[in-house]
């Protein structure tokens, strides 16, 4: 009798245990249903698939594609690419939102194999960590490198190249010129000198050159490109695309070309030369808060930022905007007219003329707005944030669309098409200068381009010659402006997938020609 009470009372205890257990994950579940409740939801997104995620969406041109979604499920959508989560900005607000509400919590990079490789595991400016490493870099670059008085020092620079460029385009006057290649060559001479004093399309050393070029586009291509391993870890080892071979033997080519480059300035700080000095020669000189140098590999992978982000997107642009003056001649004449009644013809154009040219500046706005260089802006979240009522939890990528920005008809009127006076309509307001959302070209907030400054007046001069030197004819084989393909191809920018070529019909005295 006493042991079957012992035994019954036991089974009644672990009965009890259990209904107690099931209460309790039975409050659990109910208690996290319900904060999760009262947590925002997450963008809308549209169906994935199992492994890839949404990576059937993206083709060759995702700043395209991602526009497309956008019409679809709204301004801000939420993406898995494989593993990794990541939300789309199509508009102005969206932008707002992530750059200026939620800067601090919104201010990091994705970590992307190809960069890391390539940058020294991110020592750069352009993809390192925000944190405090990137923050005294960007500290160098705004107190030391783009000041108004460096500007100031490098605008012979500008100049000399930019008449180099204009006296080889004169010599081929007349005949149909890959203007492709001439921007190019004009951006990343102006850039070398001033970052590294090299020039390397000189004729002087065409091996040396045509190796440096070569390495330079083999950068754009890869960090370009889509890389999977980026997305699905897991196919990382296998590098099917071999992005990260190339990237590896990019990466030791630039590295010994870039210590050759460093030793060349420490030897010629050693003999007190009194050349002026480019942007090695300040960085060497630096001497940081805690006492210590700026390191050379964060020297070598702020040149590689300095030139991959400053010759093709500023070639980009100026061949973009040739090519749409082309398709509009009214807009070129326009142009001339104004550059005729402010610097004449008796002079070229220069920097100090350029607060005076406001249709060249609408210009340039307008070919930002249309062909930004760089499409699409990555950024990702340090902490958890809300954006316009949605959840972004921390570690989510982040790309603002700029290429769909500028083509927000809620925005702009006639989005699609070329008219540089829309500004002058808006009484020239709009700046591309993070200040308005609706053009952002370089960017907004933290992660600015330090570099703006530098590419405004790129851009700004580079046409401006351009412009005035120049009438610009169709090639032999065109009948009409409307057969330049304005196709885009998709790589680090968006430039065109054809080069333009053009024929270039002088304006001025032959003797403003000579360089």
């Amino acid at each position: 009798m006493g042991e079957y009470t012992q035994h019954d009372n036991f089974t009644a205890v672990a009965s009890l245990s259990l209904v107690l257990a099931a209460a309790i994950a039975l409050l659990a579940a109910l208690f996290s249903r319900l904060r999760n409740s009262k947590r925002p939801p997450l963008p809308p997104s549209p169906p994935s698939k199992l492994i890839t995620g949404h990576l059937h969406l993206l083709d060759q041109l995702p700043n395209q594609s991602l526009y497309k979604l956008a019409k679809i499920y709204g301004p801000l959508i939420q993406l898995r690419l494989g593993v990794v989560p990541v939300v789309v900005a199509s508009t102005a607000e969206m932008a707002r939102e992530f750059l200026k509400v939620n800067d601090s919590v919104c201010a990091s990079r994705p970590r992307m194999a190809a960069q890391k490789i390539i940058t020294y595991n991110f020592t750069d400016i352009g993809w390192a960590a925000y944190g405090a490493h990137w923050r005294q870099l960007r500290k160098i670059c705004t107190l030391e490198l783009f000041t108004h008085r460096r500007m100031q020092e490098t605008a012979k620079v500008r100049a000399r190249e930019l008449a180099d460029t204009m006296a080889g385009i004169y010599r081929d006057r007349e005949t149909s010129i890959n203007m492709n290649t001439r921007i190019f060559s004009l951006t990343m001479n102006v850039i070398n000198q001033m970052v590294m004093r090299k020039k390397p399309f000189s004729g002087s050393d065409t091996k040396e050159a045509r190796e440096f070029i070569d390495l330079i586009n083999g950068v754009f291509m890869v960090w370009g490109a889509f890389n999977i391993g980026d997305y699905i870890p897991g196919l990382s080892i296998f590098d099917f695309q071999g992005y990260i071979g190339m990237a590896k033997v990019l990466h030791k080519k630039l590295d010994h070309l870039l210590d050759k480059v460093i030793e060349e300035h420490i030897q010629r700080r050693m003999a007190k030369s009194d050349e002026p000095p480019d942007f090695v020669d300040v960085l060497l000189a630096l001497t940081l808060e805690d006492g210590s140098k700026v390191s050379h590999k964060t020297i070598k992978g702020i040149i590689v930022d300095m030139i991959a982000g400053g010759t093709d997107t500023a070639a980009v642009t100026i061949e973009w905007a040739l090519s749409e003056l082309m398709r509009k001649p009214h807009i070129l004449k326009k142009a001339q007219e104004e550059m005729d009644r402010v610097v004449g013809r008796d002079r070229v154009v220069d920097e100090s003329d350029l607060p005076n040219l406001p249709y060249l500046e609408c210009i340039v706005k307008e070919a930002l707005r249309l062909h930004p260089s760089v499409p699409i802006l990555r950024h990702e979240s340090i902490e958890d944030c809300v954006v316009a009522g949605y959840r972004i939890p921390k570690g989510t990528g982040i790309m603002i669309n700029v290429w769909a920005i500028g083509r927000d008809s809620a925005t702009w009127e006639n989005p699609m098409e070329f008219d540089p006076d829309r500004f002058i309509s808006a009484g020239n307001t709009l700046d591309v200068r993070g200040n308005h959302f609706d053009l952002i070209p370089f960017g907004s907030g933290r992660r600015m381009c330090p570099g703006m400054p530098l590419g405004i007046s790129m851009l700004q001069m580079s046409l401006g010659r351009f412009i005035q030197c120049f009438d610009w004819g169709l090639p032999p084989e065109m009948k009409s402006a409307e057969e330049i393909d304005m196709t885009e191809t998709f790589g680090l920018t968006v430039p065109r997938k054809y080069p333009l070529h053009a024929v270039p019909i002088p304006r001025l005295p032959a003797h403003l020609y000579q360089a």
